[in-house]
């Protein structure tokens, strides 16, 4: 693993806890008036400025964002209110699910900052799911997470890997990726996302003496889709996995013992305390 301060990027080693342990950093972010320019940059800046400062494999924290970066997400809200239907449905196929996926992590991100501190994001509504609050207006209609998670999943863009580039404001979630997903670089952050995950030792872990493979519960709440891609869900591991896992995987593939998902807020100071 690389880090600088306030940025992470994942390689293809696995993460070690010392590693893990960045710090985000506390950098402004611009001001800005919604007239300087009204329309949407694909590559995402205000966002990018949000995960250089606030995103790290431990978590979001959502206290330096509110401190410092408010106006940032208020900017990328808004550009991405000005995307229309149209507009989306000219998109090529990777930009259009780099702006779903991106429109996903932002909303969430905005709805726990709205009313933080919060031990999860379902405890941002009084009545009803949060998730499936239709409470986003993206692409002229009304969404909820789930709606877009479902639109990101589904098999217009067939792609298991997206799994692991969205992050609906849960510690049982991939954590977000240091940069904004980009028609130029998704292919490279799906791949290195849905590694990190398979290897970080968070979610899953090889127990050779058994043997067995601790494993997320995504994995198998979404083993269809996975299996579509990946012909079976050992192949997925294999494909993903660190060498030793793969190696194991290769002989005989282990028991699969399924971990709990955990709902509690990806908050990187509740991660410290």
């Amino acid at each position: 693993m690389l880090a600088a301060v306030g940025i992470w990027i994942v390689l293809d080693g696995g993460a070690s806890s010392t590693a893990l342990a960045q710090s985000p950093e506390a950098l402004p972010s611009p001001s800005f008036d919604t007239g300087e320019r009204e329309y949407f940059d694909p590559t995402y800046p205000s966002w990018a400025t949000i995960l250089a400062h606030c995103a790290t494999p431990d978590g979001f924290s959502y206290e330096l964002l509110i401190a410092n970066h408010m106006g940032a997400l208020e900017r990328q809200l808004f550009e991405l209110s000005l995307v229309t239907r149209a507009d989306f449905e000219a998109f090529s196929r990777d930009k259009q699910l780099a702006f779903l996926i991106n429109t996903h992590n932002i909303h969430a991100v905005r709805r726990v900052a709205g009313r933080y501190p919060v031990k999860g994001i379902e405890n941002t509504r009084l009545f009803g799911s949060a998730l499936r609050s239709r409470d986003i207006f993206v692409l002229d209609r009304r969404w909820s997470l789930a709606g877009l998670r479902g639109k990101i999943l589904g098999d217009e863009f067939r792609d298991i890997r997206a799994l692991f580039a969205i992050n609906w404001a849960m510690r049982g979630c991939a954590p977000l990726a240091h940069a904004p997903y980009t028609e130029a670089t998704l292919e490279d952050l799906l791949e290195r996302q849905t590694r990190a995950f398979v290897r970080h030792e968070r979610y899953h872990r090889l127990d050779a003496r058994r043997p067995y493979f601790d494993a997320s519960p995504l994995l198998k709440r979404y083993r269809d889709p996975i299996e579509r891609d990946y012909a079976t869900l050992w192949g997925f591991i294999e494909h993903f996995a660190d060498a030793e896992t793969a190696a194991a995987f290769q002989r005989r593939p282990p028991k699969f013992r399924w971990g709990k998902f955990v709902k509690k807020l990806n908050d990187w100071r509740a991660e410290q305390d």
